[in-house]
């Protein structure tokens, strides 16, 4: 897979080191820790499927990849007015 590397940022500490898929929607806890753990004797007996579908990623990297969420906006309650006595 190229080394313990980061393929983004190029850290090195391999604790923090994981597969992601080059493709799709699949996060690292899903892919890097086992969660598809049927899916590693494909990559196993044939180690250059696994350098076209997947790379090294760090967890930081990992996580900035990973599109993000809004916040749900909360209507229920009505914005309180700004006192002029207590500014914030």
């Amino acid at each position: 897979m190229g080394g313990k590397v980061c393929s983004s940022c190029g850290f090195k500490d391999d604790r923090a080191l994981g597969f992601s898929p080059i493709s799709g929607d699949s996060s690292f806890d899903e892919i890097g820790r086992g969660g598809s753990a049927s899916s590693w004797g494909k990559y196993i007996s044939d180690p250059e499927l696994a350098r076209e579908e997947l790379k090294v990623l760090c967890l930081n990297c990992n996580e900035i990849r990973q599109p993000i969420t809004k916040p749900k906006e909360q209507s229920s309650r009505p914005k309180r007015k700004k006192s002029k006595f207590f500014p914030r």
